[in-house]
């Protein structure tokens, strides 16, 4: 994930001092931009595609009061292209149409970007070592009815929160004591958070629960386990976003185990101070194995390296005294960039200066973070701040002159713990020909709405610097111009390592990035896994239903004797039952072939042209046929229609009926037989009389 961090450095301003108190103009500079490689089509997408992402965002953000704008982006978009797969749309700005036509669609889209992969005692090891290095110490150092709390920030369904509370039941009863446990299993996916209240669970959870766990905290049911109501007691779920929403306090144990690796850098940063603020002192931070604190060393230390288990440290300046939003929120006015404002507003950086000018005179001076990266620069610092325009240099203790680096840090350090303006009188600064004479000044810059701590360093000379008159030693003389030849030679060995720990610390972060990016794809492939294991599921089912249903057919069509035949459009033969082979002469192998390919058993054969007329006029037709065997049959000719009413080809059915026209053909026989019965019935009652 490419991730520009921006600073400012200074540019000499040539306007008239009448104009404008400053002379200066703050211009933004990328400081840390990572060059073109395995992000590159990231950052091409971004630049391509930055206005529908941007719209993307914002409709998400209005439907679901939810901003993934922070979130890496091409995680993303590949949700989003798989999104974009079921509705064939290839071009991003007609999926956003889409989106703003069909609000069921941002629902689905919502639910894509969550990617809940979880799993009871994912990473068994990890909770071995989670029972055995965390809990059961962490237990054994609480007094009996102490309240345990923990929070699962991102919990999906639950699985990972009745981990943890089964595991911490399992500290509870070999240590033989007790405590109120409060674990939160928070997410911003209600549906899941309805699974987890639940806790019931498919059986297929046995493959990752053992057997003695299963029957110690589950209830087994006919195609299901639920938790045991013991281990539901411990848990408390609810709707929480981790990014906007405050956060739990005083807790003992966080796990967030793969979050942070669907955040940008930036967002992981200030992610990490706000996961220390809830932790008490020596809390345990739990995070996935790809996943690390970044740059806040100073706020956790590592206890297991594998699985990535950290301890709080106690840091003074991490408490976070409020909870701005980490993202962006939907409902905030655009910030006004006019210059005059940024200028003139008292609560500016600018603004501050000028105000700080009022009441001392005009010295040099520098405006750093809490870290102490420079972001402004104001008059001439050169025979204070070295290499300023090096954009190896941005802190200001490396850009420090060596005579005061000491009193800088020392000052500085105080001016961040007692927010308060820390003063070093009538300092001397040796250069190589002149003696400066200084008041080191720095003071916190309180009242202006920066997001992060900025403080004011001022150079205030006291007197007219004074050449330094060179000794009449040459030995001397020699020495003092080797020590400043190995001052430089030092200064430039230390910038070469400053640079390549850069270089490093860049490269570290390039392989921890491609390292969650690969995280992320694998959690994305076990989504689509667990996806096309359901879906198959299904399919199978559809299979043996349309089996069944092929085998009733079959059945029918044998018990009733009818024969039939299926043709397509084409006359091709789709389908045809046995009895059809009495007179059309067929074969399992002949299906595909047209009907008029075959010979039949049928005597003046016009099948062919009777076919194609019901076709024509889908009208249904039937005819009495005689066979060359002399058989009868009546043959019903329809059209065959689908479940949509389309027209798919034609169905024959032929019905014999020999029998009833035999019988047919003894009726005159029958009359004639009556005739000369009643004739010799007259001609006995003439002989009677």
């Amino acid at each position: 994930m490419m991730h520009v961090s921006t600073a400012f450095k200074y540019k000499k301003n040539n306007l008239d001092s009448s104009n404008t108190k400053t002379d200066f103009i703050p211009i933004p500079v990328s400081i840390s931009e990572e060059p073109h490689g395995t992000e590159h089509f990231v950052n091409s997408l971004k630049e391509e595609f930055s206005s529908d992402l941007q719209q993307i965002f914002s409709i998400l953000g209005t439907y679901t009061g939810h901003d993934f704008s922070s979130y890496k982006l091409n995680t993303i978009y590949r949700r989003i292209e798989m999104r974009m797969s079921n509705y064939n749309i290839l071009d991003l700005s007609q999926y956003v149409c889409l989106l703003k036509e069909k609000p069921e669609e941002v629902n689905e889209l919502f639910k894509s970007l969550l990617i809940g992969v979880t799993s009871f005692f994912r990473d068994t090891d990890a909770f071995d070592g989670l029972k055995f290095d965390v809990l059961l110490k962490l237990l054994q150092s609480k007094k009996q009815n102490y309240c345990i709390r923990i929070w699962v920030p991102a919990c999906s369904t639950g699985e990972e929160v009745y981990s943890i509370a089964m595991v911490l039941h399992e500290c509870m009863d070999e240590l033989k004591q007790y405590y109120h446990v409060q674990i939160f299993g928070t997410d911003i996916d209600v549906s899941a958070l309805e699974v987890a209240r639940a806790g019931v669970y498919p059986e297929t959870i046995a493959m990752d629960v053992t057997p003695d766990r299963l029957s110690r905290f589950f209830i087994k049911t006919k195609n299901t386990y639920r938790i045991k109501k013991e281990i539901r007691q411990m848990v408390i779920f609810g709707e929480q976003n981790i990014l906007k929403d405050p956060p739990f306090t005083k807790v003992e144990l966080i796990s967030c185990r793969n979050l942070l690796i669907y955040f940008n850098v930036e967002l992981q940063k200030k992610l990490i101070p706000l996961l220390h603020y809830s932790l008490r002192s020596q809390g345990i931070l739990f995070l996935g194995m790809s996943e690390s604190i970044g740059g806040s060393g100073n706020l956790f230390k590592l206890i297991d390296p594998r699985w990535k288990i950290f301890e709080r440290k106690d840091a003074p300046f991490a408490a976070l005294q409020t909870f701005p939003d980490l993202v962006r929120s939907f409902d905030v006015k655009p910030v006004c960039k006019n210059d005059n404002v940024l200028n003139n507003n008292p609560e500016s950086l600018i603004g501050f200066i000028n105000k700080f000018f009022l009441d001392y005179p005009r010295s040099p001076c520098a405006v750093v973070n809490n870290k102490g990266d420079v972001c402004y620069i104001e008059g001439k610092v050169n025979n204070y701040l070295l290499s300023v325009t090096d954009p190896i240099f941005s802190n200001v203790f490396s850009l420090a002159h060596t005579d005061l680096k000491h009193a800088l840090s020392i000052a500085f350090h105080k001016a961040t713990i007692h927010k308060k303006e820390i003063i070093y009188e009538s300092l001397e600064i040796k250069s190589t020909d002149t003696l400066f004479t200084l008041n080191l000044k720095v003071l916190p810059m309180t009242g202006i709405n920066y997001s992060e701590d900025m403080f004011l360093i001022v150079f205030e000379e006291l007197i007219t610097p004074v050449p330094i008159k060179p000794s009449t030693n040459s030995s001397a003389l020699v020495l003092s111009n080797k020590i400043c030849e190995l001052q430089h030679e030092l200064h430039d060995s230390k910038a070469k390592l400053e640079s390549t720990n850069e270089q490093l610390q860049f490269t570290k972060e390039e392989f921890q990035s491609t390292n969650e990016e690969i995280v992320t794809t694998k959690e994305e492939l076990q989504v689509l896994n667990d996806e096309l294991i359901s879906l198959n599921i299904d399919l199978q089912q559809k299979i043996d239903q349309l089996a069944s249903a092929n085998d009733d057919v079959t059945n029918l069509f044998n018990s009733t004797g009818i024969a039939t035949i299926f043709l397509d459009k084409d006359l091709c033969i789709k389908r045809f039952t046995p009895k059809a082979q009495d007179f059309i002469y067929l074969l399992k192998t002949d299906i595909g072939r047209s009907i008029s390919h075959f010979a039949t058993n049928i005597q003046n054969n016009s099948l062919t042209e009777d076919i194609q007329e019901v076709l024509n006029t889908l009208v249904e037709t039937t005819f009495d046929i005689q066979t060359k065997d002399d058989d009868w049959y009546h043959m019903r000719i329809l059209p065959y229609r689908t479940t949509s009413n389309t027209i798919d080809g034609v169905v024959i059915t032929f019905i014999e009926i020999t029998t009833h026209k035999n019988a047919g053909n003894l009726m005159p026989f029958t009359e004639t037989l009556k005739d000369m019965l009643d004739e010799t019935k007259n001609i006995l009652d003439a002989l009677s009389e």
